[in-house]
């Protein structure tokens, strides 16, 4: 089998090279968060590429904004999904592991009885 060698592409925001795959279009950033971007990096186009990580940065940045707008503060779990929109990590558990493990029988009897007379 042979390789298929991934093009780079050089982001606007950190000039580094990025693989192709971890990159977007500026023309595809939503304009509330072009806007952060264009304060901080006046010459930055939408006719160029930003990496994810540059991306979400000013995501996090612009939901924070919107958050203090909105509330005055950010609460605890507010500030664990900034963290985690900027590390590209997910929240919720895996629900598909919850529903793989073995019932009770209190739960198969919950759940017939559902079944029949409604929740």
């Amino acid at each position: 089998m042979s390789k298929i060698k991934q093009q780079t592409i050089i982001c606007q925001l950190c000039k580094k090279p990025v693989k192709s795959n971890q990159v977007i279009p500026g023309e595809m950033v939503r304009e509330p968060i072009a806007v952060l971007i264009r304060k901080a990096h006046p010459d930055w186009s939408n006719n160029g590429f930003i990496c994810l990580n540059d991306l979400n940065h000013y995501r996090a940045e612009y939901f924070k904004q919107s958050l203090e707008s909105e509330r005055g503060e950010l609460s605890v779990l507010d500030a664990e999904i900034l963290k985690s929109i900027q590390k590209q990590e997910l929240l919720s558990k895996d629900t598909n592991s919850e529903f793989d493990r073995q019932l009770t029988f209190g739960e198969r009897t919950a759940d017939s009885v559902a079944e029949f007379g409604g929740s």
